[in-house]
Formats: structure tokens, C-alpha cells, sequence
């Protein structure tokens, strides 16, 4: 990025004369603790969309082999096995989608405070390994007419979370993929047992 700036500002006509560089312990004391909260938030989803989908898989497996005489019953009365698996494969999305709307009004409330703390535990560490390193004075030093200027760094406090439209969707489409996948995991599983041979099992 440093490189790219520069670049342009050569482009514009910035004389070779000056030097054009970075403070880099003051851009890790403003910037740094958001970016150990991106590393978490990240770390974060992919834990729970690994768990979440073992979850899935298992939930999904229990419920429709409790079924599994329903299903049983509907392929001896003539249905299709196309239409079974529709009818599951829907109910499963429409419990999908009530448990997205809980979930996002939930989370619409817990996310800015959730956002807060971790922040501030970031804002701690970041300020720790700064006493102990030695590396960060929050103080950057430039020359003006009058001579050195400091001006004081102060870390961001807080950061706006607010979900859009677009989250939201990149969400629902994830959630209802899952959901999807797993439920067909289950459901090919079972139809593919004989109707005689589940009712057999039954009896």
C-alpha cells in the first residue's frame, strides 16, 4: 500500500528530494487492536461454521431417522421418493429461515456490545505489549515552522458493527446451503431402504 502511495505521489510530481515512509508502531497502536478483533471474528466463524455443519449433519440424521416408519408408510402408499425428499428438504428450510430471523434479531442486539468488549480486551493487550516492548510511545514527532510537533495517538475505542443488507444475505445463503446439505446427507440415507424392509424394522 506504502509503495502505491508513493508511487502516485512521484506521479503528481513529488520530488525525489523527500522521503516518503510510515510510522509503523503509531499505525499498530491506532490500528492494531481492530485488526486482532478481524483475526478473532474470523477465527470465530470458522470454528462455528465447521461445528455448526458436524452439528447439522448429526440433528439432521436423529430427526429423520425418527421418520424413517413415515417415510416408510408414504413410499407403501405409492409416493414418489422425489416428492418425500422435496417435502423434508422444505421443511428443513422453513426451519432454517425462523431460526435465521431469530438469530439476526438476536444478533442485532448482542453484536455492538459483544464488539465492544473484545475490542477493549485488544485495546489491553495491545497496551501491555507496549509497556513491555517498549517498541510503541504513541507519540509521532514532525517538523514544522515552529519546530518538533507531537501529536498524541489515541487507539480506536469503538467500532460501528451494523449488519447490511448485504451481509445478511451472504448469511441467509450460507445457512441455507448448510442446511440443505445436511438435510440431504440424512434424507438420501433413508429412502434409500425398501418400504417392506422399514416397515419390518417397525414391526
Amino acid at each position: 500500500m506504502l509503495k502505491d502511495f508513493e508511487a502516485e505521489l512521484r506521479a503528481k510530481g513529488l520530488d525525489e528530494y523527500y522521503l516518503v515512509s510510515t510510522d509503523e508502531a503509531g499505525y499498530q497502536k491506532v490500528v492494531g487492536p481492530v485488526e486482532g478483533l478481524r483475526k478473532i471474528s474470523l477465527t470465530f466463524m470458522i470454528i462455528v461454521l465447521i461445528f455448526g455443519a458436524v452439528i447439522l449433519i448429526i440433528l439432521s440424521s436423529i430427526a429423520i431417522r425418527e421418520r424413517k416408519y413415515e417415510i416408510g408408510v408414504l413410499r407403501a402408499m405409492g409416493m414418489k421418493k422425489g416428492k418425500i425428499i422435496l417435502g423434508l428438504w422444505f421443511e428443513m428450510l422453513i426451519i432454517t429461515v425462523l431460526c435465521l430471523l431469530v438469530g439476526f434479531s438476536i444478533g442485532s442486539v448482542a453484536a455492538q456490545p459483544i464488539s465492544d468488549a473484545l475490542l477493549s480486551e485488544q485495546i489491553e493487550n495491545a497496551k501491555i505489549a507496549a509497556r513491555q516492548g517498549g517498541i510503541m510511545s504513541g507519540v509521532v514527532s514532525g517538523i514544522a515552522l515552529g519546530g518538533p510537533v507531537e501529536r498524541e495517538l489515541v487507539p480506536l475505542e469503538q467500532v460501528d458493527v451494523s449488519v447490511g443488507i448485504d451481509t445478511i444475505i451472504e448469511i441467509a445463503i450460507i445457512a441455507l446451503f448448510l442446511a440443505s446439505l445436511t438435510s440431504m446427507v440424512a434424507i438420501t440415507k433413508i429412502t434409500k431402504y425398501e418400504p417392506i424392509r422399514i416397515l419390518a424394522e417397525r414391526n
